[in-house]
């Protein structure tokens, strides 16, 4: 209900990009007609494990929720608002990682600055 699969999917693209972003900078060589088949090779095996993916899934959730929450979720995502949240769930992970991935760039020099200080505290050179 939750559309957990297809999120997972949208992970993986997103994934496959940063991936090919790396492979690109470390293999210019490599011709750009072959660096773009490759996510549609990424997304096959994917597409053909997806199944082992839900079956991953099932104890997560068992672990997690009892039997009557489990009724509860799906009484939820059954109304107009948990519809909606399903339907903006993808937009949602992506706004959110790309505000943790700026988050995380503007602490970069205070973490930098802090891990430098240290190192000096404790004589390591750098």
């Amino acid at each position: 209900m939750t559309n957990a699969l297809a999120l997972s999917k949208q992970m993986a693209t997103a994934t496959v990009g940063s991936m090919m972003n790396s492979l690109k900078k470390a293999r210019p060589d490599i011709p750009e007609k072959v660096l773009n088949m490759l996510p549609a090779e990424v997304e096959a095996v994917f597409e053909e494990n997806m199944g082992s993916f839900k079956e991953a899934m099932i104890p997560i959730y068992d672990k997690h929720f009892t039997d009557p929450e489990l009724k509860e979720l799906i009484r939820f995502y059954s109304t107009p608002l948990g519809t909606k949240l399903i339907a903006t769930m993808p937009a949602l992970m992506q706004d959110g990682m790309i505000a943790g991935q700026r988050w995380g760039m503007g602490l970069a020099p205070k973490i930098n600055q802090r891990i430098s200080a240290k190192l000096k505290q404790e004589g390591v050179k750098i």
